[in-house]
């Protein structure tokens, strides 16, 4: 079943049509498979329903409420459509909002990789992340470090709460927005000093996307080249990706083939202690969903390659964010649960990045006594 799936999924990344014919259970399985890694909008346009055996007999004999039949699947990539044309609409108003203000301000991640892919509005839609610049607005506590930020308040009509340490979330016409302070937060002090850095250059550039005819302001192709991997490998330790994850690094390395600095990429990655980690995660990229060599700033060797079958069989048990994994009915066994992940994860590919996850291991033992102490 996972031979499939891959095989549908690579087809879609790079606007191939899937030849195959899938039985019921097949289709079913792909479906299951592609539903847990977040790709579904992307594998069911692939699908050619006129190739699924026995369309009306899966329709007739379905009555479970969690296998997919056709028609529920029709539903789930209408969502899909109608969730991105949306969040679309949001971004866009918020980034001409700050266009025609002159707020500076950086989208990640989100819509302005879906704009990448073959077939925008497939990819199944999060929330809106971003950073402005000012400042005069980052105020140290005792409680932490508070970013209140007046005229993306005023701009957007929304109040909003207090800083928790790098991240603060609101909502607006029912879209989260997520407000970072520096996209990252870094168990080692070196690690914080390079990535601020870095930041504070990508203030100087002026790199962006077009999303339904608005310029949407976004990281430089370099950077994000580095920085969609950096996201998507420290929630792999945390808590676990799904291959969506995947799909939007190589829809970033892909599509700025010609204007990612090859040099400068290295540079940041051997910086932040991250290039074995890149190397490895890239076979899953040139193997399974079909990057081009050329396309990858590495050369890979076997020692990078045996790292492929432990990390591709944790995504699909882990699935997005790790959810396939949990077994809890209340929050405190889900912490738990996500806590063990972290520290399994971070034994099992401590070899990957040890400065860095050599640095998380004492925190989230600290955390995990913390919350035990606390029952």
């Amino acid at each position: 079943m996972r031979k499939n799936f891959l095989i549908i999924l690579r087809r879609a990344l790079w606007n191939e049509s899937f030849e195959g014919i899938l039985s019921p259970k097949e289709f079913k399985g792909v479906l299951s498979l592609a539903e847990g890694q977040t790709v579904f909008g992307l594998v069911f346009d692939d699908i050619e329903k006129s190739k699924v055996k026995g369309s009306q007999e899966v329709e007739r004999t379905d009555t479970s409420k969690t296998q997919l039949t056709i028609l529920g699947a029709i539903g789930m990539q209408q969502q899909i459509r109608r969730q991105n044309a949306l969040i679309n609409k949001e971004l866009c108003d918020f980034a001409d909002k700050c266009n025609r203000q002159g707020i500076d301000y950086l989208v990640v991640k989100g819509q302005t990789i879906d704009c990448l892919y073959p077939k925008p509005g497939l990819r199944q839609a999060g929330d809106i992340d971003f950073l402005v610049r000012d400042s005069s607005t980052i105020q140290t506590t005792g409680s932490g470090v508070q970013l209140m930020v007046d005229e993306i308040s005023e701009l957007l009509g929304v109040k909003i709460p207090k800083m928790v340490e790098y991240e603060v979330s609101f909502n607006r016409h029912g879209i989260v927005y997520e407000l970072h302070k520096s996209l990252r937060g870094w168990a080692k002090k070196r690690h914080q000093k390079v990535w601020d850095s870095l930041i504070e250059q990508e203030w100087k550039e002026k790199h962006y996307v077009e999303i339904d005819g608005v310029k949407v302001r976004t990281l430089s192709p370099t950077q994000n080249a580095a920085y969609v991997f950096i996201h998507l490998f420290f929630h792999f330790i945390r808590e676990g990706v799904s291959l969506r994850q995947l799909c939007d690094w190589m829809m970033v390395l892909h599509h700025y083939k010609d204007e990612i600095n090859k040099k400068k990429l290295i540079d940041i990655l051997s910086g932040l202690d991250l290039i074995k980690a890149y190397k490895a995660f890239g076979s899953i990229l040139k193997e399974d969903l079909g990057l081009p060599a050329s396309e990858f700033p590495f050369e890979l060797s076997d020692n990078d390659r045996k790292w492929h079958d432990r990390i591709l069989e944790d995504i699909f048990k882990g699935g997005n964010f790790g959810r396939l994994r949990h077994q809890a009915k209340s929050t405190w066994i889900f912490k738990m649960e996500t806590l063990c992940i972290a520290l399994r994860n971070s034994l099992r590919y401590y070899r990957l990045c040890p400065s860095e996850i050599g640095g998380m291991i004492p925190r989230l033992v600290k955390v995990n006594l913390r919350i035990m102490m606390s029952r």
